[in-house]
């Protein structure tokens, strides 16, 4: 819950004006959603969308992006040097490796082999009708497909040619230490600066 309401938040900061309104209204519309779960036939909602959207398959496609977004595109050495300026020494090199190379591969396979070896949801010895596997697909497709949608929304707003529109859009935005350098105070006072005026704009 922390993660989400944090998330949007940072994304839309006139909400920080009404924080607590906003998280109340995150808790009722949770709880509204929650209700079926706690019905005589709740245990088989819960079981769709634990089998289609908390667990498997869903999980290793978002661990998938997540992991080649930060090492392949923001880069594994500047995400080293962000959090040796975090903690004060880099990991050993094996987690590099994790990152760019081993964790993209093994939750590709993985994925894979579930697809493979998929099996429709049943719960005891009660097997869901069709309809009720296509709503958990759609349950899980409606967090896994923001990801590449947004990814060509964003590339099809940019100028320029194809190689050029592509370079924008994998390209980070901001420095790579912006607390180096002993400019600390500045580039904190900075950052406040433009979250203050974002927010007076909105």
């Amino acid at each position: 819950m922390e993660g989400f309401i944090t998330a949007c938040v940072d994304e839309w900061p006139i909400l920080r004006r009404r924080k607590e309104l906003f998280i109340a209204l995150v808790c009722l519309i949770s709880f509204l959603i929650g209700l079926p779960t706690v019905t005589q036939g709740g245990m088989y909602v819960f079981k769709i969308l634990d089998y289609y959207s908390a667990s498997g398959w869903c999980l290793l496609v978002l661990l998938f992006f997540e992991c080649i977004s930060v090492s392949w595109f923001y880069g594994a050495d500047r995400f080293y040097e962000n959090i040796h300026d975090m903690i004060g020494f880099r990991p050993g090199r094996f987690w590099k490796w994790c990152w760019i190379v081993f964790t993209p591969l093994l939750c590709t396979s993985i994925a894979i082999f579930s697809l493979i070896e998929y099996e429709p949801v049943k719960y005891k010895n009660y097997q869901f009708p069709s309809w009720a596997e296509y709503i958990g697909w759609c349950i899980a497709l409606s967090s896994i497909l923001t990801i590449p949608i947004y990814a060509i929304v964003f590339f099809a707003k940019q100028t320029g040619s194809f190689k050029e529109r592509w370079k924008i859009s994998t390209t980070p935005t901001f420095n790579q230490n912006p607390f180096r350098d002993g400019n600390d105070k500045e580039t904190t006072q900075q950052m406040l600066n433009e979250d203050t005026t974002a927010m007076t704009n909105l």
